[in-house]
């Protein structure tokens, strides 16, 4: 027996992976996983290595749901702690070059993940904690005593008495997309954004946040709102003002100053 060529490349660089070990120790909420690529012959996968033996399984369970709609890689092998998935061969998602198509897959996507285990829930939760992040935000000067208090009436008048929840692929930024090389399938490639018991929504305002035109992201949503989905939508300003304050919260406790005064204006146009 002939043993088969092996190739192991980390997913991020050598500077990349000293940061992260800086900021364990410096307790600024470091990513729970360490990510490969490991190529065996000529078939390459991706490996995603946990800190528990849970968590994969969990993802596993998730993906396998989606085996049909392909939307996302496929299990290739679950071993305790690991999980290997298919390596996808395509181009990133271009923002610049979104069509129609795209648009559609995009949509499709979302509405599927939406079908999946949604229920509606008390909103009660998740208004007390946009209340607790906007407090926070304006202790730690990030917003003003004026955007605080006006956040606060437009909380109260776009609270639910209850709001879906489910599953959502929340980290949905334009590098965790892309088109297949053999059929130009979008495909979702981070599989670890993908999150249950997750407010709905909150995938999409990312997307509209940090990268997506307002002409796609309501060209997507008249497409979700056609299919048999839960409403969801109903409550999207909602979602937003949920992602952006937890957003905002998170990049001042992982220390990322920059990126988070560059996005101050994500809250300044709500209020």
């Amino acid at each position: 027996m002939r043993t088969p060529k092996r190739k192991e490349v980390a997913a991020y660089s050598l500077l990349r992976r000293i940061y992260n070990k800086i900021h364990i120790k410096t307790a600024t909420l470091p990513k729970r996983m360490d990510l490969s690529f490991v190529t065996l012959n000529d078939q390459t996968y991706k490996r995603i290595k946990f800190i528990d033996n849970q968590t994969p399984k969990q993802f596993k369970d998730i993906l396998n749901k989606f085996t049909q709609k392909n939307h996302f890689p496929g299990v290739f092998h679950h071993y305790e702690n690991e999980l290997w998935v298919e390596y996808i061969e395509g181009d990133l998602l271009d923002v610049d070059n979104m069509n129609d198509m795209i648009c559609k897959q995009f949509a499709q996507l979302y509405s599927d993940l939406y079908k999946e285990d949604a229920i509606l829930v008390d909103s009660q939760p998740y208004e007390d904690e946009i209340k607790n992040n906007l407090e926070f935000l304006e202790k730690m000067n990030i917003i003003t005593f004026e955007d605080h208090q006006k956040l606060c009436l437009l909380l109260t008048s776009i609270t639910p008495p209850q709001i879906w929840q489910g599953l959502d692929y929340t980290d949905a930024l334009a590098k965790n997309f892309l088109l297949a090389s053999e059929d130009k399938k979008l495909m979702a490639i981070d599989i670890e954004s993908l999150q249950t018991n997750t407010l709905l929504g909150c995938g999409l305002a990312k997307a509209l946040a940090r990268w997506m035109p307002e002409s796609h992201f309501n060209q997507i949503m008249e497409y979700i709102q056609s299919q048999n989905v839960p409403t969801f939508y109903k409550h999207m300003d909602f979602s937003h003002l949920y992602f952006r304050t937890k957003w905002l919260k998170t990049l001042l406790l992982r220390n990322k100053i920059k990126r988070l005064k560059q996005n101050l204006h994500l809250l300044k146009e709500l209020a």
